[in-house]
């Protein structure tokens, strides 16, 4: 029977699968703390190795490669310890913004008996005994990082001859490196070090080349003929655009850039400038991070309905081509409609520092509805103001009078805001104040720069162009407001009470139940409100209460075993508040009428068993 021609296909389709070679899939796993675990995502850097170690020496080792991608964090580092594994190099995404600190006890990093290649690359290392130590390990690349202030070691390498330590700043350490082997170091940059390279005897230093050595109290090895300084280059100030605020980019005048360093090795080396220009310092060489820094300090000034004018601080590094303005009516930047207009602008060459954009269009935006207060809370000279937000509104305005009102009029002031809460300052202490808010729709364009590297395609925070910049609203046309919410009223607390209770002026109370939500401070605080502050005897002790109060405070908090015989003292006072805030007034005037007559019926009662004895 003839083989029919599906069948002739499926053979030769198993056929050449089999004698194919198998393709190990390679998988990045993503370090963010602000991130939800899953298969890629972690919030550590040791959960992601762990995570890969498990499936790399599980009963079933999977043949997937790794990478662990630790995106930036600037505001809050990553801290160690860290345990590396075999083949799972560990790769930050930004070097100056991809920060990892320790502790005194410690290294950040250890990798100690790796088998297999390894990279550390794009990091900032700062206070630790120890940045990295190198333990008997086949091989190991430590690339482009920043080991800065608070080390006392930056790197430690011991029974591994085949490490290399290439394009780093090593930055005010106590040892940048300390070795037992002629490892490869070269294209580093070694500034204001206690020591630089360590010297043991009788190792050599052959593949200890181009480096900068600048203000170490010790450089620690003989510097060769193409190591800063020697007889052609004097002064080898790297020239760090700001090292003091961690900013280790170097600046045009430079001697560390442009065929400065090791022209030997990878010929992907970025092309800033042309394929012969090799870089010392950990932003040059072939595992840069090609991110420069932010732009800093963007504002922006009005200067027409449709325009605004943006202005920056200049990023000296000499990588920086130029910038991009972002823009739109959302924060991606990108628009949503036509006519907003094309984001980003490019701004061409790094001194620029300002740029205008104009015609901007005010797009159709419809009346919110009006807000609602949902409390004022005091505070020394002003109201913290609460409110549920509008859906569509833009902005809001915060009306107050001494007066009650149900509509703002001309001479009624108001503060713009844009969120909830909102401290509305500038108030009188113990004066009453009515407060409403009303909602305000108006076209709003969310502005951010990025700074750009020249040398490829610029994606932000990604490859050549920084991560945004401060988010800068800015409202265009005729807005549309709402009417005002409902009007609460509240008074302005003078004096805040000591240690610390949180802005309110019930101390003694607060000292004494230990925090100012206790529902005995707040029956008393209610009861100076209701009953105290309005009447002028009642002010005036409220007044005197608050000069003596804060001191008293303090006594009770620096001598616990007051507070019980406070607390005991308070339970009149708390009774009487606590009736006269809650009981019905019915109830009220017949406990009067008892309490005025109880003393009648004693003494008529005494009176009678008197005459009742005497006969």
């Amino acid at each position: 029977m003839k083989m029919t021609l599906f069948r002739r296909s499926l053979i030769t389709v198993l056929i050449l699968a089999a004698f194919t070679p198998v393709t190990a899939l390679a998988l990045d796993l993503f370090v963010d703390p602000n991130v939800t675990t899953d298969n890629t995502h972690f919030s550590t850097i040791q959960s992601a190795i762990t995570y890969a170690n498990n499936l790399l020496t599980g009963p079933t080792p999977t043949t997937t490669t790794f990478r662990v991608i630790v995106e930036s964090n600037n505001s809050t580092p990553y801290s160690g310890p860290i345990t590396l594994i075999s083949n799972v190099p560990l790769i930050g995404r930004e070097t100056s913004r991809t920060i990892l600190i320790g502790t005194s006890s410690g290294p950040i990093i250890t990798a100690s008996g790796v088998t297999g290649n390894i990279t550390i690359k794009n990091f900032t290392f700062k206070n630790a005994n120890t940045g990295i130590s190198l333990l008997n390990n086949s091989q190991v690349k430590v690339a482009n990082n920043v080991f800065g202030t608070g080390l006392t070691t930056g790197v430690q390498v011991s029974a591994s001859p085949n490490s290399s330590i290439i394009n780093n700043v090593f930055y005010q350490a106590g040892s940048a490196i300390t070795r037992d082997q002629d490892i490869i170091v070269t294209n580093n940059i070694f500034s204001g070090n206690q020591l630089a390279i360590s010297n043991p005897a009788g190792v050599p230093t052959a593949n200890v080349t181009y480096n900068d050595y600048f203000n170490n109290t010790t450089d620690g090895v003989l510097l060769d003929a193409h190591s800063f300084p020697n007889t052609q280059v004097q002064n080898t100030d790297p020239l760090f655009v700001d090292a003091l605020n961690g900013d280790f980019h170097l600046l045009a005048a430079s001697p560390c850039i442009k065929n400065s360093g090791n022209p030997s090795g990878n010929p992907s080396y970025p092309n800033f400038f042309d394929s012969s220009t090799f870089d010392m310092g950990a932003f040059g060489g072939p595992d840069t991070d090609t991110v420069p820094l932010p732009v800093a300090g963007l504002k922006s000034e009005t200067t027409g309905s449709f325009s605004v004018s943006l202005n920056w601080i200049q990023n000296n590094s000499y990588l920086v081509s130029g910038y991009h303005v972002y823009y739109g009516t959302d924060t991606t930047y990108t628009g949503t409609n036509a006519a907003e207009g094309t984001s980003p602008i490019t701004v061409s060459g790094a001194t620029t520092t300002s740029q205008t954009l104009s015609n901007l269009v005010s797009l159709a935006v419809t009346t919110p509805d009006p807000p609602t207060i949902l409390a004022l809370s005091p505070m020394n000279n002003s109201l913290l103001v609460s409110w549920v937000m509008s859906s569509g509104a833009s902005g809001y305005k915060i009306y107050y009078d001494t007066a009650p009102f149900s509509a703002p009029t001309s001479t009624t002031p108001f503060f713009p805001a844009t969120v909830s809460p909102f401290t509305l300052p500038g108030l009188t202490n113990l004066q009453t104040y009515y407060v409403a808010v009303s909602a305000v729709a108006q076209t709003t364009y969310h502005i951010a720069m990025t700074s750009t590297n020249s040398g490829g395609s610029p994606v932000p925070g990604i490859s050549y162009e920084s991560v945004f910049s401060t988010d800068i609203p800015f409202t265009v046309g005729s807005p549309l407001e709402s009417l005002i919410s409902n009007v609460l009223s509240e008074f302005p607390e003078g004096i805040n009470p000591y240690p610390n209770l949180p802005n309110k002026g019930c101390f003694i109370a607060t000292a004494a139940y230990g925090y100012y939500s206790a529902p005995q401070v707040q029956v008393l605080r209610e009861f100076r409100d209701r009953f105290l502050m309005t009447n002028g005897p009642g002010r005036a002790f409220v007044q005197w209460y608050y000069r003596v109060g804060p001191g008293a405070a303090s006594f009770i908090t620096n001598h616990p075993w007051l507070k019980p015989v406070v607390r005991a003292a308070l339970l009149p006072l708390l009774g009487g508040a606590y009736f006269l805030l809650y009981t019905p007034l019915p109830i009220q005037m017949a406990t009067l009428f008892c309490l005025v007559l109880l003393p009648v019926f004693i003494i008529r009662r005494r009176n009678s068993l008197r005459s009742g004895g005497a006969r």
